[in-house]
């Protein structure tokens, strides 16, 4: 049985603009992640967010960090979202709506972000390694512990100055004519 065509179109004149809008589209990527050098990337505290985001997400054998991944995983937990958003955007570009595009690849961006970030808080990672635990005030440049660390509950990795958290952010790469 032959799959039913998705639009069809009546008056050539019409679809060599359509054609030119979803090949605009076809070239959107939506980046979310940290980007080197960007305004959240820059720690008082130790390596820059990019680096230290990857090596959460990758782990570092030699300094015997086990990998976290947080990224990848939390934009996995957006995935209906994303799909969602990407399926308006399509037809914003199918109705030529330029504006309506840009404005939901900036949404979908955005709910990627705000998913990672939840799952930063939510996700169930490696505990910390005591002596982790135990210096962890002086990234926050504090003197004492927070009283979670101090009985040892409640105790997230990945979240200990919100630094790495609040660099995350999306990037829209247009291909040429949208964002």
């Amino acid at each position: 049985m032959k799959p039913k065509p998705i639009a069809t179109f009546k008056h050539t004149s019409h679809a060599k603009e359509l054609n030119k809008s979803l090949q605009r589209l076809q070239k959107s990527l939506i980046f979310v992640g940290i980007a080197a050098g960007s305004k959240g990337d820059s720690r008082k505290d130790g390596p820059a967010n990019h680096l230290l985001g990857f090596v959460h997400e990758h782990g570092s054998p030699a300094a015997n960090i086990p990998a976290r991944p947080f990224l990848v995983p939390g934009v996995k937990e957006a995935k209906d979202e994303v799909k969602s958003g990407m399926e308006a955007t399509m037809r914003a570009a199918l109705n030529d709506d330029e504006k309506a595009v840009k404005s939901l690849l900036d949404q979908t961006g955005m709910k990627a972000v705000s998913a990672v970030k939840n799952y930063m808080r939510m996700g169930n990672f490696e505990p910390l390694k005591p002596s982790t635990i135990k210096n962890r005030n002086r990234s926050r440049l504090t003197k004492g512990k927070r009283q979670n660390e101090k009985v040892g509950q409640n105790i997230k990795p990945l979240v200990n100055t919100g630094a790495l958290r609040d660099a995350l952010d999306y990037y829209v790469e247009d291909g040429s004519g949208f964002a």
